[in-house]
């Protein structure tokens, strides 16, 4: 437990493992330290923090948290909201009635690039006829540009929503994947542009504003896991600080988009409170 007022919301690594690793993946930017808990010990320290705190809502994390498939679905039953981020490389269980977001960098030739190849037809593939189709892209420096296209290919195959983020980097971190001030302003504009012209896209006008460099800050620091009202833990469940982003991350430049769709919820955005209903469910 932090040691602040309890908190209502938290995120979890299920495991340290997952099939792939992507250079630009903030998980492993540090050396994981322990293996992960086994299933009972695991689910009992969720029982123990649902039983000392307020959390009802939980966001499912990793490594790649479906390669733990029972504990997600045994785990999400202990809450009353959740969601699920994946690469989406391995089957989504039916009995997971939380949101998930499959994790896409781009069309195929760009997301194959930092991801491996053949990844993005094995992720369509594994997706045909399931759930509702949501996808999460990470902006980086390296794709940018491809922001358009992916939009494109994904209207192609009728996904149910795009959300974009940037990449959140550590304190003082430069080179290939954090945007610059000004590129991060551009890229902005061109989400702008895009949500205008594609339905499926989910960051509302609102919460792209607040992802200005100008404006990260002030948000950043209104930021529930640094107020309290959430708690993030690693798969161990240790408390990670600040966030599920880990030791060094710089919230002055932080790209995660339920923090800037959460504060525009709370100034009023009645769409960015839609889109953060619909992702995190109520069982």
């Amino acid at each position: 437990m932090p040691e602040t007022a309890q908190p209502r919301y938290a995120s979890v690594d299920v495991t340290a493992r997952c099939p792939l690793r992507c250079a630009h993946c903030y998980f492993y930017r540090r050396p994981v330290e322990g293996d992960d808990l086994p299933e009972e010990r695991f689910l009992g320290g969720l029982r123990a923090l649902r039983g000392a705190s307020s959390v009802d809502c939980m966001l499912w994390l990793g490594g790649e948290p479906l390669a733990r498939p029972g504990t997600v679905v045994r785990g999400s039953r202990l809450f009353r909201r959740n969601a699920l981020f994946t690469n989406g490389l391995l089957p989504i269980p039916a009995e997971f009635a939380g949101g998930v977001a499959v994790s896409l960098d781009g069309p195929e030739p760009v997301h194959d690039s930092l991801r491996g190849r053949g990844t993005f037809g094995r992720i369509l593939k594994n997706l045909e006829g399931g759930r509702d189709r949501l996808f999460h892209c990470t902006i980086t420096r390296s794709n940018r540009f491809a922001i358009r296209p992916l939009a494109e290919a994904l209207s192609r195959v009728d996904a149910a929503g795009l959300l974009f983020g940037f990449y959140s980097p550590l304190i003082g971190e430069a080179g290939a994947w954090p945007l610059t001030a000004r590129e991060r302003d551009a890229a902005v504009d061109d989400l702008q542009d895009l949500a205008a012209e594609y339905p499926l896209v989910l960051n509302t006008p609102a919460s792209l504003d607040l992802m200005r460099p100008g404006s990260v800050p002030a948000v950043a620091a209104r930021c529930m896991y640094r107020t309290g009202e959430a708690v993030a833990l690693d798969h161990r469940l240790r408390a990670k600080r600040p966030c599920s982003y880990g030791a060094g991350a710089d919230c002055s430049r932080c790209g995660c988009p339920a923090l800037f769709l959460r504060a525009a919820a709370v100034g009023g955005d009645g769409a960015a409170r839609g889109v953060l209903a619909g992702f995190f469910r109520a069982a």
